[in-house]
């Protein structure tokens, strides 16, 4: 029986790293033919990252296999580190595709290698998406993020695209915005401070333009509670096609009080006011 290999390839963070494992070992459940192989990028070396895809192996099923991909040499880390922390990630993650693409071709060359079907890549590796157009198979996005979420990045590009503004010129102001994915209008202000700034603006819409370019994107919500939001998304003619499959969580050993976590009593506490 030819099996089919999928590329997985999660965003270097602990919340996007659990999420996405959890959704392949959903993909594997669900068809005994289908292998994959989820390469780990880990460009700043980071200890718990990989003591937390330590955890992850030994939970994984046989047909899901962990891939680690070298970090850059530290002549390039450094340079990558000069540029802040967003512009490292997304950077670090662009000088990665040519070891990503040898991985790949090195999984494609074993003598009981399956047939490739594709990649699923997280919301912040759409660079890999030119690794995927390289060995001809589509490349799904999976965004770790709500519906509603999805749709304030098409927004920006809209935005931009067609009013030729900038989301960050909204920035201190008191407008509210009409976001298809909301029901109602949104003050600006209450935007993600990191789109209020013009490299930040940029960067989400450059993110806007790469998601349009895929098979598909998965996104980690559920229907019944994103009605709105999905139906906003799924209308709108230049989105790729999207299915919503969550709300899918990993919480290290099952708890949320890790370190940079608030504890269930304060949400919950939170909730009641």
């Amino acid at each position: 029986m030819m099996r089919a290999e999928v590329i997985f390839i999660p965003g270097p963070g602990i919340g996007h790293l659990g999420s996405l494992v959890e959704v392949s070992k959903l993909l594997v459940s669900r068809d005994d033919r289908i292998s994959i192989s989820i390469l780990i990028i880990n460009p700043s070396s980071d200890s718990s990252i990989h003591a937390f895809t330590q955890n992850l192996k030994e939970d994984a099923p046989d047909r899901i296999a962990f891939v680690d991909i070298p970090a850059p040499d530290e002549t390039i880390l450094k340079e990558l580190m000069s540029k802040g922390p967003m512009n490292f990630l997304l950077s670090s993650i662009e000088s990665q595709k040519t070891q990503v693409r040898d991985v790949v071709a090195s999984i494609l060359s074993r003598p009981e290698s399956s047939k490739l079907a594709g990649f699923v890549i997280d919301m912040f590796c759409t660079p890999m998406i030119d690794v995927a157009n390289e060995f001809n198979v589509p490349a799904y996005v999976y965004y770790t993020s709500a519906a509603a979420s999805l749709g304030v990045v098409f927004y920006c590009q809209s935005l931009k695209d067609n009013e030729n503004q900038d989301i960050y010129e909204y920035k201190d102001s008191d407008a509210e915005l009409s976001i298809p994915s909301f029901s109602k209008p949104v003050p600006a202000k209450v935007l993600p401070s990191p789109m209020l700034s013009k490299d930040g603006s940029d960067r989400v819409t450059r993110l806007a333009r790469r998601l349009r370019e895929t098979k598909a994107i998965v996104v980690n919500t559920v229907l019944e509670l994103e009605a709105h939001s999905v139906k906003s998304l799924v209308e709108d003619e230049n989105t790729p096609l999207m299915y919503h499959v969550g709300p899918i969580i990993k919480l290290a050993n099952g708890e949320s009080t890790s370190q940079g976590q608030v504890s269930n009593e304060a949400i919950i506490s939170w909730l009641d006011r």
